[in-house]
């Protein structure tokens, strides 16, 4: 009944409309802003929240603005026409390390800043195995040796070069700053990072991937052809460039 006169088609639709705080304007939330206007138009605005916790060194609440207003555009290319043309007051989001010599030289012409911060996130692109899949593939999915064999096909130097101009440090998902509370130490934010083809192999070769087919591809125990779908969405940086770069490293 909710659903209906809320005009959704079912109740997936209307809790989806309470739960999301960028559509439920009047869901608490302790964020740094609170959504003032829902998503759907052009223009999203968004008030300083009293409820966030975050404080400068002298003791000040975060953030500072009272009110933020994002214009939303069709996609990135319109984005860097705007930022080249100083259209823009501040953007972190969508803006690919790959466009920043074109932005640089721009800077005078656009009268704006091109500055690379240090990310406070774990990291900036990663890859997750579904480990709930069931199956013969789910079984070779589920064994952690298979995801360190994985691992270490990957070259992420090489990576970082391509999609991050060398200027990225190639770790796991942790916490990126050593002086956070949860940070595990070296130790783990390397592991299994290192780029060998021999250990990558090994590990797959010891979850049961050890039979290989006319086609130069490894087979599951079970004789079928092993294929691992790779995901990805290419709204934010250089995400679907590091995914095909993935695939042509674990061919």
């Amino acid at each position: 009944a909710l659903a209906e006169a809320g005009g959704f088609e079912d109740w997936t639709q209307l809790y989806l409309s309470r739960t999301q705080y960028n559509l439920n304007v009047d869901k608490p939330t302790i964020a740094p802003w609170k959504f003032s206007s829902p998503l759907g138009g052009q223009i999203v605005s968004a008030e300083r929240n009293p409820y966030f916790m975050g404080v400068d060194a002298e003791g000040n609440q975060l953030p500072y603005l009272d009110k933020v207003s994002l214009i939303l555009v069709a996609d990135k290319e319109v984005l860097q026409v705007k930022a080249l043309a100083g259209e823009i007051d501040l953007q972190g989001r969508h803006i690919a390390l790959e466009d920043y010599p074109t932005l640089k030289a721009g800077e005078d012409s656009g009268g704006y800043v091109m500055a690379i911060w240090p990310t406070v996130e774990e990291i900036d692109a990663g890859l997750a195995i579904n480990a709930s899949l069931e199956g013969p593939l789910g079984d070779i999915f589920k064994q952690a040796d298979f995801r360190h064999g994985l691992s270490h096909a990957l070259n992420r130097d090489e990576i970082n070069e391509v999609s991050f101009l060398g200027l990225g440090t190639p770790r796991n998902q942790v916490p990126a700053q050593k002086s956070h509370p949860f940070y595990p130490g070296d130790e783990y934010a390397d592991l299994y990072m290192e780029y060998d083809t021999d250990k990558a192999n090994a590990y797959l070769d010891s979850v049961g991937l050890d039979t290989i087919g006319d086609d130069g591809f490894r087979l599951l125990p079970n004789g079928d052809a092993f294929q691992v779908i790779i995901t990805a969405t290419c709204a934010f940086g250089a995400w679907c460039d590091i995914a095909e770069q993935a695939a042509e490293m674990w061919k």
